[in-house]
């Protein structure tokens, strides 16, 4: 395997030294070898093993030990040899292992070279494996000497990749302790929460920052409907959010250096990625991936060489780690949370049958527990309408139109406007306010009249340039209005932190610059806008078909 370029992973096997190889060669025997998988290879630990005998009936082997299988896919290795493929589970929850020979007696498996699993797998791999390392160790040193303004972290997740990365980076650092910033994002599992305290209490002397979402992903899901592969609004309320404020709370004037463990193989939208990228939907933050283009196989025996700490949920089975109820997750994954984890998941069918329900599903317990919520868009019934505009135009301008607000007004109305320009309060009562929205450079940019009992609004765009554009903007704002949850995705995308949302949306005038980045540099726009309105779209579509 061309490590950190090939087009698809290869891994390999050595039939002397009995361990994975990450070329077509073992470099402790020098045997001959096949190509073993054209996928990735991860190893199966006890747990995953005894869990497919309890739910099949069936046995891979009779006394199964970790690192005694592998597995590529749906299908399991012995001793090199492919044994069994699992499938399911059903639509009834089912699981089926189907054995290619009989899996209790694979013989030709004997290992003919000394040492442990470990001591092997280091001698078949060493050249290899020191390449990769030098290479991720001086690609750290060379971000971190080109962007010094920054202040280093290690995005931390509980998962084999970040613990790579962490590892990477204290050796690129020459011993040094980088900071590491966890995101609880409320829906991790138990087992990460554990992985996570135990490690920290493994390395006092790491600093290390414990973020919590103060986004509810329940609430959030129950406003604006449950994230889909298409729209992981998710991503940015229960992860980006906290971390911007993480961000905030250092007080680091130019921003941090975040290394991930993101690679591109994980997923398709990934493969294009630059390995460093200034744009993100977080402020003041720069990304690298060290190991971006290292294949899973790479990142499993590196740990296990280096004997890195194991997150507990990969023994049990589950690919990968991250937020238990994330649209990305497998049909495996699900199956995993389910058996282990049947409180959360079963509130989150709960949630799910509700949201179908409102939605207008035929079938509301089907589509919760297929997983059909997965591939669409968000959104929860009739809410999608407070993401539409109830505007009139007038007759003689047509940049003059009035708005009837489908949220009650308040005073917060005006912290939304605040970004496009400075308000001077002309009149304002319990029964009228009457706004001047001038630039900051000076020049009127619109009159705007509010009927406060009758949530009504009327905007005259006075600007003599970019009319349009700037009446685009105030409507976004006016949407942003009717359907704000208060996620915090503004906040995160602010570089001044000029925006607070909790306990309500507010925008400090002497810090917000106009960049209008709370407008244009959002993820996903913002999310409560576009779940909403994508909900109104299918519901209007479903109607007419």
């Amino acid at each position: 395997m061309v490590t950190g370029t090939s087009l698809r992973p290869r891994v390999y096997w050595c039939p002397r030294c009995q361990v994975p190889l990450l070329r077509g060669w073992c470099e402790a025997c020098g045997s001959e070898v096949a190509e073993l998988s054209p996928a990735d290879l991860r190893p199966v630990f006890r747990d995953e093993l005894t869990l497919i005998h309890s739910e099949t009936h069936q046995r891979l082997m009779r006394r199964p030990h970790d690192l005694s299988v592998w597995a590529s896919g749906r299908n399991y290795f012995r001793f090199g040899a492919r044994v069994a493929t699992l499938r399911g589970p059903s639509a009834e929850g089912r699981l089926s292992l189907h054995l290619k020979r009989d899996a209790q007696y694979v013989n030709g498996g004997r290992v003919r070279e000394h040492g442990s699993f470990r001591q092997r797998l280091v001698r078949a791999n060493w050249s290899t494996l020191r390449s990769l390392e030098t290479e991720a160790i001086e690609f750290i040193r060379s971000t971190i000497s080109t962007h010094s303004e920054l202040l280093p972290v290690v995005s931390f997740s509980g998962g084999k990749d970040s613990g790579v990365v962490s590892s990477l980076t204290s050796h690129a650092l020459a011993g040094g302790k980088p900071l590491h910033i966890f995101v609880d994002t409320g829906i991790e599992s138990p087992n990460t929460l554990r992985h996570v305290d135990s490690w920290r209490n493994e390395r006092p002397s790491t600093p290390f920052f414990h973020v919590q979402a103060h986004s509810d992903f329940f609430e959030q899901s129950a406003l604006i409907g449950p994230p889909s592969r298409f729209h992981r609004w998710c991503c940015t309320t229960q992860k980006g959010v906290p971390f911007a404020q993480a961000i905030e709370r250092l007080g680091v004037g130019q921003g941090v250096l975040t290394f991930d463990g993101i690679r591109a193989y994980e997923a398709r939208q990934r493969s294009t990625l630059a390995r460093v990228r200034d744009k993100s939907h977080v402020a003041r933050q720069t990304m690298a991936s060290p190991i971006l283009h290292w294949t899973d196989t790479e990142v499993w025996v590196y740990t296990l060489v280096h004997g890195l700490s194991v997150n507990p949920d990969y023994r049990l089975g589950y690919r990968r780690i991250g937020c238990l109820l994330c649209p990305a997750n497998s049909a495996w994954s699900d199956f995993l949370t389910s058996v282990y984890y049947p409180a959360i998941y079963h509130r989150w069918m709960v949630h799910l049958t509700e949201y179908a329900h409102k939605a207008g599903k035929s079938d509301p317990g089907t589509y919760a527990r297929s997983g059909g919520w997965k591939s669409r868009g968000g959104g929860a019934g009739a809410q999608g309408a407070q993401a539409e505009l109830d505007r009139k135009q007038c007759l003689q301008d047509s940049y003059t139109r009035s708005y009837r607000l489908k949220r009650d007004w308040s005073p917060s109305f005006w912290e939304y406007l605040k970004p496009l320009g400075l308000l001077h309060f002309i009149e304002d009562n319990d029964l009228r306010a009457v706004v001047l929205l001038q630039a900051r450079g000076g020049g009127e940019l619109a009159w705007i009249e509010v009927v406060k009992p009758d949530n009504e609004v009327r905007i005259e765009i006075r600007a003599t340039r970019d009319r349009r554009l700037l009446q685009q903007r105030l409507e976004i704002q006016i949407r942003k209005f009717q359907t704000c949850t208060r996620c915090g995705a503004c906040a995160a995308a602010c570089p001044n932190g000029a925006i607070t949302v909790d306990p309500e949306y507010h925008i400090d005038e002497a810090r917000c610059t106009g960049c209008l980045k709370c407008l244009t540099n959002i993820r996903y726009g913002c999310l409560s806008v576009k779940s909403l309105r994508r909900a109104r779209e299918e519901s209007q579509y479903a109607i007419r078909a």
